[in-house]
């Protein structure tokens, strides 16, 4: 695995990349969808940042829904795909 596959992304790169807004995301993690990012600081200032893999995940919650699964059901999907590290 290259270290570019490692490398969290920015909340901004995650906007660009799952075509999602600010807004939408954060209310995932309000849904317990997807885990909130973890703070960092760089040259700008304090920013958010998220596991890469959190890419895959926007793109697979908005595919599913498009199938208009239920809430509850769009939870289990996405922690039995990408269970919570231990």
């Amino acid at each position: 695995m290259s270290a570019r596959c490692r490398e969290p992304v920015t909340t901004e790169e995650l906007l660009v990349a799952g075509g999602v807004t600010r807004e939408v995301l954060y209310k995932w993690v309000a849904q317990k969808l997807l885990a909130r990012p973890t703070f960092t600081t760089s040259t700008s200032g304090l920013i958010a940042v998220w596991p890469r893999e959190t890419i895959e995940k926007v793109r697979y919650i908005l595919e599913k829904q498009r199938e208009e699964l239920p809430l509850k059901e769009l939870v289990a999907l996405v922690h039995a795909r990408w269970p919570a590290p231990r």
